[in-house]
């Protein structure tokens, strides 16, 4: 009878610690959850800012083009002018200065269009975990 009460009481033992060990997975296993998400909602808020800094730079470039066409629709104007003036210097200076500054806003937005595509491929610069994903990649992992 003793052995089978030293059996007993040492089977208990071993329920409440295995119960306990439940509970603490359990508790841990909420947490990671609640992490997650988190992490995902930061995500999702930090993919959010990127899409309206996009739009905003997608909104700047239109603006550029659309002075870029307004620039070569006077360029184009000013040397019909010119033409039929017999090329005046004050009218060939005009054209230059205005053929100089679409040539500078091309450039510009090129080089507006360059950053873009280089920080969309560019590695994550707090951390260097080659396998992580773009951010395109979350956003349709998320989605």
């Amino acid at each position: 009878m003793r052995n089978f009460e030293q059996r007993l009481y040492t089977l208990e033992r071993v329920i409440d610690i295995r119960e306990e060990r439940i509970r603490y997975l359990e508790e841990e296993l909420n947490n990671a959850i609640e992490l997650s998400r988190q992490d995902k909602d930061e995500l999702l808020e930090e993919i959010s800012k990127l899409k309206k800094i996009v739009h905003q730079l997608e909104e700047e470039n239109k603006k550029k083009d659309k002075e870029i066409t307004n620039k070569d629709k006077l360029i184009t104007e000013i040397r019909e002018i010119s033409k039929s003036a017999g090329n005046t210097p004050k009218a060939q200076d005009y054209t230059t200065r205005l053929v100089d500054e679409n040539e500078r806003l091309k450039r510009e937005i090129n080089t507006n269009f360059n950053e873009n595509e280089s920080d969309e491929n560019s590695p994550d610069l707090y951390n260097s975990d080659d396998n992580m994903g773009t951010i395109a990649e979350l956003a349709d992992a998320i989605d």
